[in-house]
């Protein structure tokens, strides 16, 4: 399966949501790599939107390349962050109306809460990475930088890891689950 990960954000230019000296975009490149390793481990072909520290957060480029490379899937992987410290757990977004996407989003929703990872669950939002996109996409939020508990554990490289691990088992069994409903279809 082709994959096009997006890190969120774009590092000092934007850096997304900032709390308490732990950066959005710094987390968002390090769950996408961990996330990306494993995926291409498991012998899929992974493509990233930006590789480290870009001087734009403009979204058509991260859409364009995900439609030129012709991805099987896209995944943009946030962080998130609330007024209220109470807000936490990870969340999975699709485009409203899309079942691909949902499916995409229940498999990495699905695998998230197999570790224990507090989940908010699976929404629609019109993203425009989710609306732009020529193939199911997500975009994940892998916890509120507000929240005590999940900036510790997205602060530590262990549960940037255990993050990366579950959003690429859930987007590998995504793969199998369509391999296995495409299987045994005649092409004309």
């Amino acid at each position: 399966m082709r994959i096009c990960i997006d890190p969120g954000h774009s590092g000092p230019y934007e850096p997304g949501a900032v709390y308490d000296g732990v950066t959005e975009a710094e987390l968002n490149m390090s769950i996408a790599r961990y996330a990306g390793d494993l995926l291409t481990r498991w012998g899929h072909t992974v493509f990233y939107t930006r590789d480290g520290d870009i001087d734009s957060d403009l979204l058509l480029p991260r859409v364009k390349l995900a439609n030129r490379l012709k991805a099987d899937v896209f995944v943009s992987i946030h962080c998130n962050a609330a007024v209220s410290h109470e807000a936490s757990g990870a969340e999975v977004y699709h485009y409203p109306g899309s079942i691909d996407g949902n499916r995409l989003a229940a498999f990495v929703n699905c695998a998230i809460k197999t570790r224990g990872i507090p989940s908010r669950g699976i929404k629609t939002e019109s993203f425009y990475v989710l609306e732009k996109t020529a193939m199911p996409a997500v975009l994940v939020e892998c916890g509120f930088l507000t929240s005590d508990d999940d900036r510790r554990r997205l602060s530590f490289a262990e549960g940037r890891r255990i993050m990366g691990e579950m959003i690429a088992g859930g987007v590998s069994a995504y793969g199998r689950h369509i391999s296995r409903r495409s299987y045994g279809r005649q092409v004309h």
